[in-house]
C-alpha cells in the first residue's frame, strides 16, 4: 500500500505504478498511468536532437449540470462517442464522458529546439463515422477524390 501525496489516503499501487496519487485524486486532475510510447526513436526532424519530453496533454473543462464551479481535467482524445439514454418518457443524448474517448493524444517536445510533435496512441481503434466527425482518407486509394 502507498500513501496518496495529495489526500494522504492509502491506495493499492496495482494499476497506479509510478504515480504518487490515488485513483480518486487522479480522476479529479486527469492523471492516468502513462501508456506505452508510440513515437519511433527517430531524431527530431528540425534539429536532429535525440532527447524528448513526452507528455499526455490534458483537457480542462468547466462544470455542467448541477456542479457549480467544478472543473474537470482529462487526457485529450481525438473524438468521443455519444450515448443515448432511453427513459420511460424522455429519450436524450447523455453528456459526453471526457475520460472515455478514441485516439488518446501524446505530445513529444524536442529537448534541444522545443519543436513539438503530436501522436495518436490508438489510431486504428478510432471508429470512422460522420457522427464522430471522423473520416478515413487513403491517398493510395485509386477511388479517392484526393488522388
Amino acid at each position: 500500500m502507498a500513501t496518496c501525496a495529495y489526500c494522504k489516503g492509502y491506495f493499492y499501487e496495482h494499476g497506479r505504478e509510478g504515480l504518487s496519487m490515488c485513483e480518486g485524486c487522479g480522476t479529479r486532475v486527469g492523471v492516468i498511468p502513462m501508456p506505452p510510447a508510440s513515437r519511433p526513436p527517430n531524431p527530431c526532424a528540425r534539429c536532429s536532437g535525440r532527447k524528448f519530453v513526452r507528455c499526455i496533454p490534458r483537457e480542462h473543462t468547466s462544470a455542467t449540470g448541477g456542479e457549480m464551479n467544478a472543473q474537470h481535467t482529462n487526457p485529450m482524445f481525438l473524438t468521443h462517442a455519444a450515448e443515448a439514454h432511453h427513459g420511460w418518457v424522455l429519450n436524450h443524448v447523455k453528456e459526453l464522458d471526457a475520460r472515455k474517448g478514441f485516439g488518446m493524444l501524446e505530445v513529444y517536445a524536442c529537448w534541444n529546439c522545443g519543436a513539438v510533435e503530436w501522436h495518436c496512441l490508438d489510431v486504428r481503434n478510432i471508429p470512422i463515422h460522420p457522427d464522430l466527425m471522423t473520416q478515413l482518407i487513403d491517398y493510395d486509394d485509386t477511388e479517392s477524390p484526393y488522388r
